[in-house]
């Protein structure tokens, strides 16, 4: 059985409602994956978290104590001049903790993205210890994947449809080039950490970045994604790196619901938002 640690930074906006609950939604989806996969996979997660107790105490709610391990990580110290100078930090911070678990495949994502159960399942599939692999979330051309945009009230538990919009996962302004990741996910196996312990260090909040650095790796195989989405949660009060009304104005390539996914797709991605819903 593989081991899969999955390390997720988290920040709750000093205990704001709309990020707490967002949180414990993807909290409680993570903790239904692993259950989903006990029987292929032990995934257990490394939480960074920055708000002392609050953040430990939400863990501790959600996790059982061999499930995961939390990292307190201190984003106000003054030596961070800018913000992305301490987030890169604070995701370093937990990547080496993640690593230093020895696990088979190592993954970070972020406490508001909704991942697919069926990237789970296609990446242990995919899965080899013998050669070096990379993981992620292809953009659509690359295996008709989603990534849907979603201004989310986790008060209400109410979605604003209306306001969204599918991406493709190609953007000029990201500067991705060639690559092919579009975000929400990523990762590396053993083999990669442990022949180029450097990746891990130039790990950042840059999902193409790593994904840049890991191209160089000789034999890299890069996993494929195949009708696989992430949902983008934004919170309505905009406590986010990146609001919706950021995201409005970038030249997004965007998708049809209707149009672009297969029907497969389409109640995939229906049957896993209710199921979010309800969470």
């Amino acid at each position: 059985m593989i081991h899969i640690d999955i390390h997720i930074p988290f920040y709750n906006f000093n205990g704001d409602e709309q990020r707490t609950l967002l949180t414990v939604k993807i909290f409680k989806h993570y903790k239904n994956i692993r259950k989903k996969f006990i029987k292929r996979a032990n995934i257990t997660f490394t939480l960074v978290g920055s708000e002392g107790d609050i953040s430990k105490k939400l863990a501790l709610n959600y996790f059982e104590e061999n499930e995961f391990e939390y990292l307190e990580f201190y984003q106000d110290d003054p030596k961070y001049l800018k913000f992305f100078d301490m987030f890169n930090e604070k995701i370093k911070n937990g990547i080496q903790f993640s690593r230093n678990k020895n696990p088979d495949i190592l993954l970070t994502s972020s406490s508001n993205d909704y991942i697919c159960f069926d990237f789970f399942d296609q990446i242990i599939e995919f899965y080899n210890p013998s050669i070096p692999q990379i993981y992620g979330i292809d953009n659509y051309q690359n295996g008709k994947n989603g990534i849907y945009i979603l201004p989310y009230d986790s008060v209400e538990n109410k979605i604003y449809d209306k306001k969204s919009l599918w991406w493709n996962g190609v953007s000029n302004h990201a500067r991705r080039g060639n690559l092919k990741y579009c975000g929400g996910i990523i990762g590396i196996n053993k083999f990669v950490y442990l022949k180029n312990p450097e990746i891990i260090n130039c790990w950042d909040s840059d999902e193409g970045k790593t994904e840049k650095n890991a191209g160089k790796i000789k034999n890299l195989k890069k996993f494929f994604s195949e009708e696989v989405f992430f949902i983008n949660f934004k919170t309505i009060n905009n406590n986010e790196i990146t609001t919706m009304d950021k995201i409005n104005k970038l030249d997004l390539g965007r998708l049809n619901f209707k149009k672009d996914f297969s029907k497969k797709m389409r109640d995939k991605i229906s049957k896993e938002l209710s199921y979010f819903l309800e969470l």
